[in-house]
């Protein structure tokens, strides 16, 4: 640092402030030159000094006076050492340690050379980045899941802003696994970075479940379809059983065929589940000689099984070729007991069974050109009590005599509202929507070509209402349009609704508002295609509405049952009040119970009755969750999930050094890559220019609370002294 340099300044004349301090000095010397009575010289001088200085400081400040002092000073240059202190960095390869040849480096080749011409930081990054000191290298874990080496990068910068950063120094096998390419971070932030690649480029045996597939649901004593995703890294081709168990019972077993390394393959089986209520299920495959870990050969998740048989009641307005297609469909299999009651014209049932007891039983409604002019309103009644009471879901198929004035009876359990109006009838073609692709009813797997195709080559069905209104929590799934799907580019967006389904958390519905829907079997099966999109939407929709609401007030749910190392999981609550409304405004506790800790936190709402909150596991394992939902001092309600979390990381899927990302990410920025054995000549490549750092302070001595006690004190000393003297 160098000497600082002063300057002052006033606000008035200087000239004629110093004739005034010249005054006053010798009009304080004057005063003194006699006293009395007669005091020793020393105590003159001491009263003289006093007065003197007082009315000198008094003078600076009614001057305004202000003191400048320019300080500069020099910074030594500055590097940052971050280490990446994730999982991958703790394995052995090549018969080394990565964890002790990172240490070895540090403590031999690096700090003892940057001592005194570098000062130096030390940083970790994993999932976060924190700055640690020397002593704390040996209690390092590198355990960490997660690898963000832009975000290291990027806090590193952020945190010294205010010194002389000139390098940053990574340490790292250069596998990132969150925040984007860091070649971009480093090309950005200024500094040059210089990295060290640590570990192997030779992949290190290992087979993996890298990633599994499933419905969230099952059915007892159906198979329930399964995608295993394996990776094969380091093995020749290989053959080995997968396997799928619950408990200590095998499910399924199925022997595969892993092609060589570096390969990654789905399998696609089925398993069927045997108990009934949400169940665990494991898959794994046979750990191999040689390989790096049995962790990633296991995962587990977690499904709803329902109970095998569910009541359908189809009422239908008319006799129509809809009701054989249906029935046919819907009695084919295990799953469902269908009844079905077609009206005759007068409104009354062909059927002999009891309406009210067929209503009353049923656990879902399918309404089929239902209802009509002459539907009983003591009918109608019904359906809507049970639907009321029950949370029964509905799934509404449009007809030609569809009713839709008696309809708005039922319109807060449909996804339609009132409004619409007959028109005249037309031809119409479906169209998926983009959320519609997404969404399991419209998921059709045809064995001969892609669904987009399979949408395309469906006849025409029948149109004849217009509905204008749709609830604002229903989703459109497929439109009408009046085209051939692609012949026209805007063929999507001149559509109306045609698919749309409702779920609020508690009732369930759908609808597709056309007719002759049979045509999409009868007639694709003309061509010589099977009636699959018939089949399966049918399908479909009816198990996405047997999956249904929860009529509990508090219904709590993760958006998977089955979670990464490290993967957020997200938690949602929905409240209800005893009249099925959302609730907002509640308070919503959530209790996460692990073998290893508890934790207790709270759910933020969301609006329209939805609370959320996010969670970060950091151990693998089983989770029970437990939410409890109280509304000014009343308990709500309470509601209980499970989900897990495997040992599997993203840290340990492809654990080889990365030389070329680390070289990239020292191009760009203007540094350099270093391996482990020339790490020694990193010195020399350092930026090492000091940095001069200029400071202005400014004192104002008008403005300075200090200086005006200073003139007190001064005044004040002197007036003791002259009191304690007796002098006049």
């Amino acid at each position: 640092m160098l000497s600082p340099q002063f300057h002052i300044s006033f606000s008035g004349s200087l000239s004629f402030l110093l004739l005034l301090l010249l005054a006053i000095i010798l009009f304080t010397i004057f005063i003194y030159r006699q006293t009395n009575p007669i005091i020793p010289r020393w105590q003159k001088t001491l009263l003289t000094f006093l007065r003197a200085l007082a009315l000198i400081l008094l003078i600076l400040t009614l001057f305004e006076a202000v003191i400048r002092r320019k300080i500069v000073r020099s910074r030594p240059p500055l590097v940052a050492i971050a280490i990446d202190e994730s999982a991958s960095m703790a394995i052995t390869d090549d018969k080394a340690s990565r964890k002790e040849k990172v240490l070895s480096i540090l403590n031999n080749d690096i700090l003892p050379h940057l001592k005194g011409r570098f000062d130096t930081r030390l940083f970790t990054f994993s999932n976060t980045v924190k700055p640690i000191r020397k002593a704390d290298l040996d209690s390092l874990h590198f355990d960490g899941d997660v690898t963000n080496i832009s975000k290291s990068i990027e806090t590193i910068k952020e945190n010294l802003s205010e010194e002389n950063l000139t390098n940053i120094l990574l340490l790292t096998d250069g596998n990132y696994t969150a925040g984007g390419n860091p070649a971009r971070a480093a090309a950005e932030i200024g500094v040059p970075v210089f990295t060290i690649g640590i570990g192997s480029t030779k992949p290190v045996p290992d087979l993996a479940i890298s990633n599994m597939e499933t419905n969230p649901f099952a059915y007892l004593s159906e198979p329930s379809p399964l995608k295993v995703t394996l990776r094969n890294t380091g093995f020749g081709e290989i053959t080995l059983p997968l396997t799928v168990k619950k408990g200590k019972t095998t499910l399924v077993s199925q022997m595969i065929t892993l092609p060589p390394s570096p390969s990654e393959k789905t399998f696609s089986l089925d398993f069927l589940p045997n108990e009934e209520g949400r169940q665990k299920i494991d898959v794994e495959i046979a750990f191999q000689k040689g390989e790096r870990s049995r962790k990633n050969n296991t995962r587990s998740f977690y499904i709803n099984v329902m109970k095998a048989r569910l009541k359908i009641l189809l009422l239908a307005g008319s006799v129509s070729p809809e009701i054989s297609f249906l029935r046919r469909y819907l009695s084919s299999g295990e799953r469902y007991d269908l009844s079905v009651m077609v009206a005759k014209r007068n409104g009354n049932f062909y059927e002999s069974l009891s309406v009210a007891s067929q209503i009353n039983d049923a656990d879902i409604f399918i309404l089929q050109d239902f209802p009509t002019m002459r539907t009983a309103q003591s009918v109608m009644n019904m359906i809507k009590t049970k639907v009321q009471n029950k949370t029964r879901p509905i799934l509404l198929l449009f007809g030609k005599n569809t009713d839709l004035k008696k309809l708005k009876m039922l319109e807060d359990f449909l996804p339609l509202r009132s409004g619409g109006r007959n028109i005249s009838e037309r031809q119409i073609y479906c169209v998926p929507t983009p959320a519609g692709y997404n969404h399991p009813i419209m998921q059709i797997n045809s064995k001969n070509v892609s669904p987009s195709t399979t949408w395309s080559q469906l006849p025409p069905i029948f149109l004849s209402k217009s509905i204008s209104k749709f609830w604002p929590n229903a989703v459109t799934l497929a439109k009408a349009v009046t085209l051939r799907m692609g012949n026209k580019s805007n063929a999507k967006k001149s559509g109306v609704p045609l698919i749309v389904i409702r779920s609020d958390g508690i009732q369930k519905s759908a609808a597709i508002l056309a007719y002759g829907l049979w045509r999409w079997d009868l007639l694709m099966s003309g061509i010589g295609e099977e009636g699959e999109v018939y089949n399966q939407i049918i399908n479909n929709m009816t198990r996405w509405l047997e999956l249904t609401k929860n009529s509990k007030l508090v219904n709590l749910s993760t958006n998977k049952s089955l979670y990464n190392y490290s993967e957020p999981v997200k938690i949602q609550v929905k409240v209800f009040d005893e009249k099925r409304k959302p609730m907002d405004h509640a308070d919503v506790i959530l209790k996460l119970v692990h073998q290893n800790f508890v934790k207790d936190f709270i759910a933020n709402s969301a609006g329209d009755g939805k609370y959320i909150a996010t969670f970060t596991p950091n151990q693998p394992g089983d989770y029970n969750l437990k939410a409890r939902v109280e509304y000014q001092g009343r308990l709500v309600g309470e509601s209980k999930t499970t989900f897990t979390v495997g040992e599997y990381s993203a840290e340990l899927a492809d654990t080889r050094m990365q030389k070329a990302l680390l070289e990239n990410i020292a191009s760009v920025s203007r540094g350099q890559y270093f391996s482990p054995d020339s790490v020694t000549n990193f010195e020399k490549a350092l930026h090492s220019s000091s940095k001069k750092t200029v400071l202005i302070k400014e004192n104002e001595l008008w403005n300075n609370p200090a200086i005006l006690l200073l003139i007190v004190l001064l005044l004040a000393t002197e007036w003791f002294i002259r009191k304690k003297k007796g002098m006049v």
